[in-house]
């Protein structure tokens, strides 16, 4: 089977075996079980392989065709959108498929004639007389004769068949159960297969490492969440009567709903996003403000600092709580890999959108099938993904591995300006993506100059190398705002970095931990193209949090004649508040409707802006929201989604 799924690639396969020979006798084994559960259905051995080598043909087949126009292999969720096939048929070399349905259908027809040429020759036991069982044997002898072949059918025959499905069976059960995910984990080893390491993240990068077999097989089991104590229909029933009253009473009631909008609202995560002026003193690099864009825009728009759940990845648990509002802080688990594609409904964003008349549509410059973003945006209710194999504009700054901003902003505008419909997109980019080499650009075309004497240069070239992607993304940004003010359609922002890079550890791992939490913080704001009619609630708590962990009260980030730039927390007019709260802030900078769910969040977030084991050192949070809150989220995520059906 590996050798299908690498492409027919002979050398390849046997490599794999070579390095690899406890994972390929564990394949081996589970295709055993498959083949034998066949082999008890039919009990024909030619059959039986022909109709083996016609699953295995078809399922490579598929395998390496999504793989040759997605990037990512095939996977369990996949056959929970077979209703979709027809749109992939721009796709399909329709000259290999008819080749491989030849070959399923030949394989399985001369399976069959074999079997009945050699029927005879394989027979271990001659076929039972066909006699009446009421007919009368002459002698005792032939009565025992029959009832002995009888027997000898039941124990060589029949029995074995019987038992052969349910053991094979069960054979593909325990074989399906051999890891679980464990919350949280980006990687996971299994000790007794000779500590293979299977990862979560990126499954091209699984079945690569792992075949086709235990790739597939590892993205079977779904995450099981712990129960809270007092989950109950009755409670969660509960819940919901108490806020959708509460959502429907005054001042709520009479503001203008999401359907009533006459606005595009576009949700930018922006990779790595984060401002570097926090914690200049641990890194005194001189040349430009890194982001003048975003402190301009702090100065006239509702903005403030995100406190990321993570610190140097996590991207995809980030942008999950900011689509659905929910949280990941009791799940810890990766939902988008972990739950979503098993789950029959979520909540999200995107689905009211869908419901107030917008057109739904995802943006990103990378592969779909990244923390399987392909099926779980379809489960959030994104209509159209457009990855980078889709992308028009598709261009790279200097030597960067990643399409630029500008490309994603393009895209984007092209969206907005395609339709005359109210459009509701998410984006998220990936230039400010490690690695970080000095190399990605040439040296007159840096803005910055850092070198501490001491320091390895190579990681002086690493901060280097971020400070200057970072201050094009941030022009990028600029640029992309000006296009949308020149638009005629009116048009909202959220737009949010999702983490810090993961390289300032001498900060975010030093003694100081109130500069530690510096480094969770990144720059969000909520811009438009008219006036917004909200307020910008719980924003004292921004500026007391800056206060608290050492807000930077004047920052020297050039020399010569340029001008320094100030960041005080009178620019902070948005809550620091964890990803999912940020829908809140921006319902509330709208002075939108909330609905039952919405309004609970809402409370939550008043609460416990920051739902992160992190700041809160390990304790639960508390609160009577909070508590309800909690309880909602186990039901829609691991529960029986009670709140989905009430």
């Amino acid at each position: 089977m590996e050798y299908r799924v690498l492409g027919n690639n002979a050398e390849a396969a046997w490599d794999f075996w070579e390095e690899k020979p406890h994972i390929f006798w564990y394949s081996t084994l589970i295709i055993f079980c498959l083949v034998a559960l066949i082999y008890g259905v039919f009990h024909r051995p030619f059959r039986t392989i022909g109709i083996a080598f016609a699953i295995i043909t078809i399922i490579t087949y598929i395998n390496n065709t999504k793989v040759s126009f997605r990037g990512t292999p095939l996977l369990p969720e996949d056959f929970q959108l077979t209703d979709q096939a027809g749109t992939l048929t721009k796709f399909i070399d329709f000259g290999e498929l008819v080749r491989v349905i030849l070959a399923s259908v030949l394989a399985v027809a001369l399976g069959f004639i074999l079997d009945y040429l050699t029927k005879a020759r394989l027979e271990i036991i001659p076929a039972l007389p066909k006699v009446s069982l009421k007919k009368k044997f002459k002698t005792k002898k032939a009565r025992a004769n029959h009832k002995k072949l009888i027997e000898k059918h039941l124990a060589v025959f029949l029995i074995p068949r019987i038992l052969i499905i349910p053991l094979s069976i069960w054979g593909l059960h325990s074989a399906s159960n051999f890891v679980t995910h464990l919350g949280g984990s980006a990687y996971q080893e299994v000790d007794w297969l000779d500590n293979t390491k299977f990862v979560a993240w990126n499954q091209s990068v699984n079945y690569n490492n792992n075949g086709f077999v235990l790739g597939f097989l590892y993205n079977i089991n779904k995450t099981t969440l712990e129960q809270p104590a007092n989950y109950s229909k009755d409670t969660i029933s509960k819940i919901k009567t108490e806020y959708s009253k509460e959502a429907g009473s005054e001042p709520n009631a009479s503001k203008k709903s999401l359907k009533d909008a006459d606005y595009n609202i576009v949700v930018v995560l922006n990779e790595s996003y984060y401002d570097t002026s926090l914690i200049q003193d641990d890194y005194p690099f001189e040349g430009e403000d890194p982001l003048p864009i975003f402190h301009e825009l702090m100065t006239k728009y509702p903005a403030g600092y995100m406190y990321s759940p993570d610190y140097g990845g996590g991207t995809a648990n980030i942008e999950f709580e900011v689509d659905t509002g929910l949280s990941n802080f009791w799940a810890k688990t990766v939902p988008f890999t972990d739950l979503l594609p098993k789950m029959n409904s979520i909540i999200s964003y995107a689905k009211d959108a869908k419901a107030a008349g917008y057109n739904t549509t995802a943006i990103h410059s990378f592969t779909g099938g990244m923390y399987k973003r392909d099926i779980a945006l379809k489960k959030e209710g994104f209509d159209t993904f457009i990855t980078d194999l889709e992308m028009k504009h598709q261009t790279h700054d200097g030597n960067s591995l990643y399409i630029n901003d500008q490309s994603v902003y393009n895209e984007t505008l092209d969206v907005l300006r395609g339709s005359k419909e109210k459009q509701f997109v998410s984006v998220i980019t990936m230039q400010n993506h490690a690695p970080y080499y000095k190399s990605n650009y040439d040296d007159s075309d840096y803005h910055f100059t850092f070198s501490v004497p001491g320091w390895d240069q190579n990681f002086c070239d690493t901060i280097l190398a971020y400070l200057e992607s970072a201050y094009r993304a941030d022009g990028y940004l600029g640029e992309f705002l000006e296009n949308l003010n020149n638009l005629d359609e009116k048009t909202v922002v959220l737009f949010y970095g999702d983490h810090a890079p993961g390289i300032f550890s001498i900060t975010h791992q030093g003694e100081d931990e109130n500069a530690a939490q510096l480094t969770q913080l990144t720059p969000y704001f909520i811009w438009s193209n008219f006036a917004m009619p909200g307020d910008y609630a719980n924003s004292q708590f921004g500026k007391d949090f800056l206060k608290e962990f050492g807000e930077p009260a004047k920052e020297e980030l050039a020399t010569g004649e340029q001008d320094t730039l100030e960041i005080r927390s009178e620019n902070v007019t948005l809550p620091t508040t964890t990803p999912n709260c940020l829908p809140n802030a921006l319902y509330g900078t709208l002075n939108l409707r909330r609905n039952a769910w919405q309004t609970l969040l809402e409370k939550t977030c008043s609460e416990n802006p920051i739902l992160t084991p992190y700041y809160l050192d390990n304790k639960e949070p508390s609160g009577k929201a909070t508590d309800a809150y909690k309880l909602v989220n186990y039901d829609i995520l691991g529960g029986r989604q009670y709140w989905l059906s009430l």
